[in-house]
């Protein structure tokens, strides 16, 4: 009897949990990417216990980075500089590691990993010192064609009279150059507004043709997951703000998100973030980004966002 009693109880609370293959109760039937990211500098330890929590991040070990904000199990391992080169800046949370060719050298081209040799001015005067990305100027002239060129410093000097007579031409020759030079600044300004005007017409076009280049390769493909961190580092805050407006997010909701946060990287990724559930499964949404960064002259973030687009479209 008594049994039978204890087993009513306690067989409803163990029915009540489920269990899993190990006997553990299960708290976990999301994927890590319901999970909120990681910062950059930090991956993904453990993911998170309920669908949009705060997973546990552990800071990247030495020898590796990670850029943007992830849910990466691991960071990516700092690149070693190739023969020829030394480290210029170290490899740390958030940054690959930077070489540069070592002294007296230089490299010619950045896709080019190969370090050449600074000339020397054989008889000329140096111009520029060789750099790590530069090679060495020399002057067409030579130094003893310099030296015989100065002026004779024994000449007998003016009278008084002479210098005044001087004084006044130099002076008379300066007032007219500076009116020379006004008046070829305004007819030179006057001229490049006008090729502006015809430069940014032909920006437009190039513009357009990228979009319709990267919205064709795109089509079907996941978006770019980066996108927010590519447009955060590349775009200052006020601009951000301004293309926001643009693609229909509301000024209070701007306001709102910048007083909330403190940092100026947070409160651009927030925003982007903001403006991304606001529109939910846009399949314009890349093709609206980048059109809203043109418009605002932001062709740098536009540009690595096609670049990524094409990666996705090579993959």
């Amino acid at each position: 009897m008594n049994y039978f009693m204890i087993a009513a109880v306690f067989l409803p609370l163990c029915a009540a949990r489920p269990w899993n293959q190990e006997g553990r109760g299960t708290s976990k039937d999301h994927d890590l990417q319901n999970c909120r990211e990681c910062p950059a500098g930090y991956f993904m330890l453990n993911t998170c216990e309920t669908p949009g929590g705060k997973p546990t991040c552990a800071r990247c070990l030495p020898g590796t980075f990670m850029k943007y904000r992830n849910n990466k199990s691991s960071c990516r391992r700092c690149k070693d500089c190739s023969q020829g080169f030394e480290e210029k800046t170290p490899c740390n949370g958030t940054h690959d590691q930077v070489c540069r060719c070592m002294a007296g050298t230089f490299q010619a081209h950045r896709d080019n990993e190969i370090c050449y040799k600074c000339k020397t001015c054989d008889g000329q005067e140096v111009v520029k010192k060789c750099t790590d990305i530069e090679d060495t100027v020399c002057s067409s002239t030579r130094i003893d064609e310099a030296n015989t060129d100065k002026p004779n410093t024994t000449a007998s000097l003016p009278d008084k009279n002479t210098a005044i007579g001087v004084g006044l031409g130099l002076g008379a020759i300066v007032i007219l150059g500076i009116c020379v030079l006004l008046w070829i600044f305004y007819k030179g300004k006057k001229k490049n507004n006008f090729e502006d005007k015809g430069e940014k017409v032909r920006n437009a076009e190039d513009h357009r043709q990228k979009l319709e280049m990267t919205e064709a390769m795109i089509k079907g493909k996941d978006l770019p997951k980066n996108w927010k961190d590519i447009v955060a580092e590349n775009v200052d805050l006020r601009d951000v703000r301004n293309l926001l407006r643009k693609l229909g997010l509301g000024d209070c909701k701007i306001n709102e998100i910048t007083n909330d946060y403190v940092y100026a990287r947070d409160k651009k990724y927030e925003l982007l973030s903001t403006w991304e559930k606001q529109i939910g499964n846009d399949p314009n949404i890349l093709k609206n980004v980048m059109e809203g960064l043109y418009s605002c002259g932001q062709c740098k973030a536009a540009d690595m966002l096609i670049g990524e687009a094409h990666q996705i479209f090579l993959e």
